[in-house]
């Protein structure tokens, strides 16, 4: 056996050993692992060259020919045949044992002498290993580690064991069998780098043609908890708009560490990679005081194809034992099992309930065997709700001490299905479970959903429908703002108290801003899942007495015997007085529209009484940057109010279209109490109601325009 710069005659053929990263290709990755020949891929082209750091890597070979001359093959095995991945002390002890032998070997002659003379080819002063598994079934590569300060060859051998040895560790071990593939034949290769300095680190990750998502970390180690969440939407990022259409803090400092300007150049330098792959993960580094990008790999990952809709219903309920905001539509029944360490969560048996109070990567193998889980993290853009929401886990966060009120071993029933709340019962309740295949079917009438939160959108989205024919905008605010919009713009006229709760929900942030902020994101979820399709916007239509019970809504808000026809839509819109609140909302349309590109957001006004002020909600539309007909904008009127209707051939001439809000077109047709339903039962088929539906619909097809029936006694 005989050494040659850079390759090794061993048992009869040459094994190309190391290659600079600049000269590898995807075609190489049966040796050195896709990870990071994506990478070498990345910096052949001229636009990425300055991005990614000088170093070599060592192909499988490298590893695979220690194991032959320390003779370990047979060691590993007798080791790793009484591994069990739900006795975790067993699995450690197994690691420890396993790393050893690697610790103890030593590299052949020929081999250190390669090793050697590629080390003195780079001559790092400061370099770090880094190791990942290599298998040519695989598409995504993974068990990524990074072994910090080769400073001098000697410690470049004892890092490049450490390597080697940390692929035994319990959590490795865990991860490789999870995940179906046979531990011991996963080799592994290894990149030398030089060490880059950076305040910042994270993923980029792209999985369909609408968003790509980048999560920040404080520092450099993945030991660093991610604290950022940020989504670009790409077809507006492409037409050269700042189109981060979403920022999630789950930091408790809730500082953004990447500037929205940051996050954007680093989406324009990954644009061309999302021409060239579709769908990636890269992992970054950011340097602050330069404003530099260092790209560290690259993989493809799988097309994310849409799945069939699934609904789950539960045939009968029970006692509630805890409850939180459920993330996903789906119930499961298992036993709990109370995580308080990670090693009991990987320890768990497949098809139990997880309960744990937060998670990050190393809970993946816990997490992906479970049949639910429930966390005390309240972020719904969290390492668990991520990991959960992209396997349609069901999971409820938000339970902040799950011991308190689920026992260990207890049959528990987990219900995502019933609304925004995430429920469990004691027991194995009954539930459906049915399919539904949205493309196969085809409706004669153009149906639209009535949606009340955008946290269904996704889901939503796969039904055979023409798009979102009415969101609610009093909804969105309440939860997502909850604040009085005259408190926001106004916060002179606040007491202490109120202030400060002002000062807490904005932050960094000007408190009218994020709460435009927030508006415009979850419109823009929405507008994103119905790419393609219309999303109509209804401005607010809430009550005086529903502004009330927003936080500070006593101050801004007066009594009023019959709220139900007081001062709502229309002229609370045009009143002087609240025209700095109804910019919030202008702003957060604008800012979708225009700043993210998300042009298939049309409007819709609520009561609108009069035509006259029907000509000044345009007007003032128009003065907040909402011209009608400006790049597409469709601005639509509900039809809700007798007068609509009577006066329907004049209302038309100013809109694109009516939406008739039935409920409230019977009650006031009719003089009835909003409240008594047995008044209105079976109002809406009487012949005033009809001859006025008639009326409308005639109107707005002669005129070629758009009509609907939106409302909850619709059909």
């Amino acid at each position: 056996m005989a050494a040659i710069k850079g390759f090794l005659c061993y048992t009869g053929f040459m094994a190309d050993l190391f290659r600079p990263i600049s000269n590898l290709r995807q075609e190489d990755a049966v040796y050195f692992g896709s990870y990071i020949c994506a990478l070498g891929e990345l910096s052949g082209k001229s636009g990425w060259k300055n991005n990614i750091p000088a170093g070599f890597v060592l192909s499988k070979e490298v590893y695979e020919q220690f194991i032959e001359h320390n003779n370990l093959k047979n060691k590993l095995k007798t080791l790793l045949a009484r591994v069990d991945i739900h006795n975790h002390r067993l699995l450690e002890k197994t690691g420890r044992a396993a790393g050893r032998l690697f610790l103890k070997g030593s590299f052949s002659d020929a081999m250190k002498l390669a090793l050697e003379q590629e080390y003195k080819n780079f001559n790092f002063s400061n370099a770090l290993i880094r190791s990942f598994a290599v298998a040519p079934e695989l598409e995504v590569s993974f068990l990524r580690k990074r072994f910090f300060g080769v400073t001098s060859l000697n410690s470049f051998f004892v890092n490049l064991k450490l390597a080697m040895a940390a692929h035994f560790d319990a959590e490795t071990i865990t991860t490789v069998l999870s995940k179906g593939y046979d531990y011991r034949s996963l080799p592994l290769a290894f990149a030398l780098q030089e060490t880059i300095r950076g305040d910042v680190s994270g993923e980029a990750s792209v999985q369909d043609a609408s968003t790509m998502v980048i999560r920040s970390r404080m520092g450099f180690r993945d030991t660093a908890q991610i604290s950022e969440t940020d989504t670009i939407y790409l077809p507006g990022l492409k037409k050269g708009l700042a189109a981060v259409i979403k920022r999630d803090i789950s930091s408790p400092a809730k500082n953004f560490i990447v500037s929205e300007k940051e996050i954007i150049s680093l989406g324009k330098l990954l644009l061309p990679l999302v021409e060239e792959l579709k769908t990636f993960r890269v992992t970054w580094v950011f340097e602050k005081s330069s404003g530099h990008w260092w790209l560290l790999g690259a993989e493809r990952l799988p097309v994310k194809l849409p799945s069939a809709l699934k609904t789950y219903s539960l045939k009968k309920t029970g006692h509630v034992l805890t409850s939180g905001l459920a993330v996903g539509e789906a119930i499961a029944v298992g036993s709990v099992v109370i995580a308080s360490t990670l090693e009991k969560a990987l320890s768990s048996r497949p098809g139990s309930i997880l309960a744990v109070r937060k998670t990050d990567s190393r809970f993946d193998p816990a997490l992906a065997r479970s049949r639910a889980v429930v966390t005390g993290e309240e972020n719904a853009d969290s390492h668990t709700a991520q990991f959960c929401r992209e396997r349609g886990i069901p999971l409820i966060i938000g339970v902040k001490k799950p011991e308190y009120y689920l026992k260990e071993g207890q049959l528990v029933t987990v219900s995502c299905a019933e609304g925004l709340r995430g429920k469990i019962y004691p027991g194995a309740l009954p539930f459906t479970a049915e399919s539904f295949d949205g493309s196969a079917v085809k409706t004669k009438t153009n149906c639209n959903l009535r949606l009340t939160d955008s946290i269904s959108a996704e889901t939503m989205a796969r039904l055979p429908v023409g798009g979102i024919g009415f969101l609610a905008e009093e909804q969105l605010y309440a939860k997502y703002v909850g604040i009085h919009p005259l408190a926001l713009t106004e916060q002179k006229k606040l007491p202490r108290k109120l202030r400060e709760a002002v000062r807490l929900f904005a932050g960094r942030e000007k408190p009218a801003a994020k709460a435009t902020r927030l508006l415009a994101e979850e419109l823009a979820r929405a507008a994103v899942a119905f790419q393609g399709r219309e999303v109509v916007f209804r401005l607010s239509a809430a009550t005086s007495d529903e502004y009330a019970t927003l936080t500070g809504g006593l101050l801004f808000e007066s009594t009023e015997k019959n709220p139900l026809v007081g001062k709502r839509g229309v002229s609370r819109f045009i009143d002087p007085a609240f025209e700095a609140a109804f910019r919030l909302t202008t702003e957060a349309v604008k800012l979708v529209r225009e700043g993210w590109g998300l042009t298939n957001v049309s409007v819709l006004i609520p009561f609108c009484r009069t035509i006259e002020e029907g000509r000044q909600i345009l007007a003032l539309l128009g003065k907040h940057g909402l011209k009608r007909g400006e790049n597409g904008l469709k601005i639509y009127v509900m039809c809700e109010i007798p007068a609509n209707a009577l006066l329907a051939k004049e209302f038309i001439k100013l809109f694109d279209g009516f939406s008739v809000g039935l409920q409230h077109l019977t009650e006031l047709t009719f003089g009835l109490d909003a409240g008594v339903f047995s008044l209105r039962a079976n109002r809406e088929e009487d012949r005033a109601i009809k001859k006025l539906l008639k009326e409308v619909i005639q109107v707005a097809h002669k005129e070629g325009k758009t009509v609907g029936i939106c409302d909850t006694t619709a059909g």
